[in-house]
């Protein structure tokens, strides 16, 4: 889970008296991407999936590592 990185437009919390909802996008990854979070952090993955131009919405896509 991730902020909306892939969505034009700014995301701002809901918040009100009793509630706080940030919005959040799921994003599938290969075995080797989680490997590469593990050892490094999610922002270093987003740049990476960034320089390869992946298709976030594509199920079946090659790592982008």
């Amino acid at each position: 889970m991730w902020y909306p990185f892939g969505w034009a437009g700014d995301f701002e919390p809901l918040v009100d008296d009793e509630t706080h909802i940030e919005w959040l996008m799921a994003i599938p990854i290969t075995d080797a991407e989680f490997t590469f979070f593990e050892a490094n952090d999610a922002d270093a993955l987003i740049d990476v999936f960034e320089a390869n131009d992946i298709d976030l919405y594509d199920l079946g896509r090659a790592s982008a590592l």
